[in-house]
């Protein structure tokens, strides 16, 4: 990817190059949501951990490969937003920043909310934010959802959370998520956008037997720290590309 080599060439000429710039655009994942509980005051509160977020991971083995780049990444992620709520606030959050690269992450809490009967509104919610990233000159990857949970968990507490985990179950389960990550990943076939399918690597462990369940930091739709790293090394991956 181009995104890359302005990377490098920065790294090589401090003062040819600007700065690189990256927004990581999406949901609870990407603003850095980790483990979740319930408050007699709040409902449900959330830990936030935004330096293990997958864009500041990914930042780490950038400034080894380029100590001099000094990349600047942008955090973009709001919990609980939805592909809507991303067009909403493109401009503002995305556009304005004037990035090179904008890493786009959007579905999970689309298809808990909506269901099935959404996932046609949420590819062309897709489709919008990714051709407007384009047309702004910025290069884009999108990045597929991890699974949610299959099950409620005996650890998960609280009748909000166990609701919200019982929803996450259902559409995991009847392979409405899956739905939506191969309708996006159909649109961003055809803007000729990379994909960094972290739902399907899920997939694959899950085929091999693997309690996915076990890898959700919340037991219900954020990944472990450990396994946000799987994620930042795919990005990696897909932007040496």
């Amino acid at each position: 990817m181009k995104i890359i080599e302005k990377i490098a060439q920065r790294n090589n000429d401090n003062h040819g190059y600007p700065i690189p710039k990256i927004v990581a655009f999406g949901d609870s994942n990407t603003q850095g949501c980790f483990e979740v509980y319930e408050t007699e005051t709040e409902g449900v509160s959330v830990v936030y951990d935004m330096k293990n977020a997958y864009h500041a991971l990914l930042s780490r083995p950038l400034s080894e490969l380029f100590p001099k780049a000094a990349v600047t990444v942008v955090n973009a992620g709001i919990s609980g937003d939805s592909s809507e709520g991303g067009l909403k606030r493109l401009a503002r959050d995305v556009l304005s920043e004037k990035p090179d690269l904008v890493i786009v992450s959007f579905g999970s809490n689309d298809c808990v909310v909506h269901g099935a009967a959404y996932v046609d509104t949420y590819a062309e919610n897709m489709k919008k934010i990714l051709s407007s990233i384009l047309e702004s000159g910025s290069e884009v990857i999108l990045l597929t959802p991890p699974f949610g949970c299959t099950k409620v968990s005996d650890l998960t507490e609280g009748e909000n959370l166990r609701k919200i985990a019982a929803d996450v179950a259902d559409v995991q389960n009847n392979g409405v998520r899956t739905a939506y990550c191969e309708r996006a990943k159909a649109v961003a076939e055809t803007l000729g956008i990379a994909v960094c399918d972290v739902n399907a690597k899920w997939a694959r462990m899950a085929e091999l037997g693997v309690d996915t369940d076990a890898l959700l930091s919340n037991h219900i739709n954020h990944p472990t720290r450990e396994l946000t790293h799987m994620t930042a090394r795919m990005l990696l991956d897909t932007m040496l590309s």
